[in-house]
């Protein structure tokens, strides 16, 4: 979340806690944000979001390699996966941070216009508020979404 929080406030947005209520898990909060005196619910969800790949990380047994569709496919069925557990009356408060810290390098501008160029505005299609690329630096952060979507800090 700190990296998150670093991220938007380096794009030139006003980030804040709020302090009238917390994040309730058994909801489904993550964590809570306001960002430009908007809040949010923040949904974490882990990339990529492949059983099968955790599992073989968990036995000491994991190999990933592929391309950029690979890459695609993987981030499309993490948006399709969050977006199934949701309803869509939920989703325009939700800020989606889709936590690709133990594979960052497989963020960047080329993923994003990719995804973009095969797949249209994600923001159109699921509904989130923002949709967020986290990598373990700021500079390894990326929007997916919106008029900024490709843009790294």
């Amino acid at each position: 979340m700190k990296v998150l929080r670093k991220a938007l406030a380096k794009a030139g947005q006003e980030v804040e806690t709020p302090t009238d209520r917390s994040a309730e898990d058994d909801r489904g909060e993550d964590g809570l944000i306001r960002v430009g005196g908007q809040d949010f619910i923040l949904q974490v969800v882990t990339f990529p979001i492949d059983e099968i790949i955790w599992g073989a990380l968990a036995r000491g047994e994991a190999e990933l390699s592929g391309d950029r569709a690979r890459a695609l496919e993987l981030l499309r069925e993490t948006l399709r996966h969050k977006n199934r557990r949701m309803a869509s009356s939920e989703r325009s408060s939700v800020i989606l941070v889709i936590d690709g810290r133990n594979v960052s390098s497989l963020f960047s501008r080329e993923l994003v216009t990719a995804y973009l160029k095969k797949y249209g505005a994600p923001e159109k299609e699921f509904g989130f508020a923002q949709i967020w690329l986290i990598g373990p630096t700021v500079w390894t952060t990326i929007r997916l979404d919106g008029p900024d979507a490709g843009t790294s800090v």
